[in-house]
C-alpha cells in the first residue's frame, strides 16, 4: 500500500471518527436531558399533589427551575392569562413564573382550581419536551450505523471546530455556538466537503492520487 493511499484511508476515516464520536455524545447528551425533565416531572408532581405543602420538592423546583427553563427553550415561553381577568402576559417564562404562581394559588384555599390548572399547563410543557427529546433518541438510533449520515457529521465538526473552540475560550456565548451550528449554510458546506471527500478518498485508493488527479482535471 503507497503513502498516498494510506493519507486518503486517514482522509476518510478521520471525518467518520469525529461523526461516530459526535453521534454518541449527542446520544448521551439526549438520554441525560430525557432523564433530567422526568426527574423534574416526577418532583413536581409530587408537590402538586401534596397540594402544595411539600416544602422540600418546592425549595428543590425552585433551585433547578432556571435550568429547566433552559431545557425548555422557546416551548417554556408562553401567552399567560392571568386570573380573575387581570390580563395577559407575554413572553412568560412558564416554569421560573409557574411554578412560583402554584405555590401562591396554593397558599389561598379558594384558589387550589387555579393551582391545579396552572400545574396542568406546566405538566403539558414537560410532557411535549420529554416527547421531543424522546424523538430526537429515535432520529440518532435510526442513522447511528448510516456511514454517509456520520460522514457529514464528521465534516461538519472539522469544519466549526474554530467556531467551537471561540466558544470555549468564552469570545462568544455556548447559546451563539448552538445558534451558527444549526445554521443551513454549514450544513450544505459540510455536505459539500463529505461528498468530495468521500469520493476523493475512495477514487485515490482505488485508481491512485495520478490516476484521481486526471479524472478530476477532465471534469
Amino acid at each position: 500500500m503507497t503513502q498516498t493511499n494510506i493519507l486518503a484511508i486517514i482522509f476518510l476515516l478521520l471525518p467518520l471518527s469525529f461523526g461516530i464520536s459526535k453521534t454518541i455524545r449527542e446520544m448521551s447528551r439526549t438520554k441525560e436531558l430525557s432523564n433530567y425533565v422526568n426527574l423534574f416531572r416526577k418532583i413536581f408532581i409530587k408537590y402538586v399533589t401534596s397540594n402544595g405543602e411539600d416544602n422540600s420538592s418546592y425549595i428543590w423546583l425552585t433551585k433547578n427551575s432556571n435550568k429547566m427553563q433552559n431545557n425548555l427553550g422557546r416551548q417554556g415561553i408562553v401567552t399567560f392569562k392571568q386570573a380573575f381577568d387581570q390580563g395577559i402576559i407575554t413572553n412568560y417564562s412558564l416554569i421560573i413564573n409557574g411554578i412560583t404562581q402554584v405555590r401562591t394559588y396554593f397558599e389561598q384555599p379558594y384558589l387550589g382550581n387555579l393551582a391545579i390548572q396552572t400545574s396542568q399547563v406546566i405538566d403539558d410543557s414537560l410532557i411535549r419536551k420529554i416527547g421531543d427529546f424522546e424523538e430526537q433518541s429515535e432520529i440518532l438510533s435510526s442513522k447511528k450505523f448510516n456511514p454517509i449520515e456520520l460522514y457529514r457529521k464528521g465534516w461538519k465538526e472539522i469544519i466549526f471546530f474554530p467556531v467551537t473552540l471561540v466558544g470555549w475560550l468564552g469570545l462568544i456565548s455556548i447559546q451563539s455556538v448552538e445558534n451558527y451550528s444549526q445554521s443551513l449554510l454549514l450544513k450544505f458546506i459540510s455536505g459539500i466537503f463529505a461528498i468530495l471527500g468521500l469520493l476523493g478518498s475512495i477514487i485515490t485508493i482505488v485508481t491512485g492520487y495520478k490516476q484521481f488527479l486526471e479524472i478530476f482535471h477532465k471534469l
